[in-house]
């Protein structure tokens, strides 16, 4: 992940990310995989298998690397 600052750009590892709305309800729920199989990501893009990227628990949507630098590092096979 990468946070950007006054200062530059903070790198991270995330193993899981969850947001909240005010009531407490999912508004999304992250975890890295990699794809078994060629997938739409949430641009309505197809990507081949074997991408690694950001799965969305609470859409069903797969997230890419969209920034500058590495591709995600995978988690599990979804």
């Amino acid at each position: 992940m990468r946070l950007f600052f006054a200062d530059g750009y903070l790198y991270k590892r995330i193993y899981h990310f969850e947001c909240t709305d005010n009531d407490g309800k999912a508004m999304f729920n992250f975890i890295p995989c990699k794809s078994t199989t060629t997938v739409i990501n949430a641009d309505n893009i197809q990507v081949p298998q074997n991408t690694k990227e950001m799965y969305d628990i609470v859409k069903g949507k797969f997230y890419t690397n969209q920034g500058i630098g590495d591709d995600f590092i995978a988690g599990p096979d979804v």
